[in-house]
């Protein structure tokens, strides 16, 4: 399950049975682009139908990708908001504040 990812460290591994593979850091940051520490706040912005997290609506991967590495969190996306150039990128983030931060929680894991 990829929400597990989050918790890959230098220390701590993933298995995927599935495709009888171990996940690592480098493993993750191929996939997503980014580190482990930093999956929480793509998938609160893309949302996760099969868990039922609903993101902000409009923004996918490509767009929660450019975002996060400009502004590095989720906290900083929003609190540059004004910073965001795309009207209806950022219409969508705002109008969604709540989504993105409740999506947020949906998707932390507990050490």
């Amino acid at each position: 399950d990829k929400d597990l990812m989050q918790l890959v460290t230098s220390n701590v591994i993933m298995y995927d049975s599935m495709k009888s593979k171990f996940i690592g850091e480098k493993e993750v940051i191929e996939k997503f682009g980014f580190p482990p520490n930093k999956l929480k706040d793509l998938f609160s912005l893309i949302g996760d139908n099969s868990d039922n997290v609903p993101g902000v609506p409009g923004i996918g991967i490509k767009t929660a990708s450019e975002l996060l590495t400009e502004f590095g969190s989720l906290e900083n996306i929003y609190e540059n908001i004004n910073a965001i150039k795309q009207e209806k990128r950022k219409k969508a983030l705002i109008e969604n504040k709540d989504k993105a931060f409740l999506s947020r929680e949906l998707v932390s894991l507990l050490e």
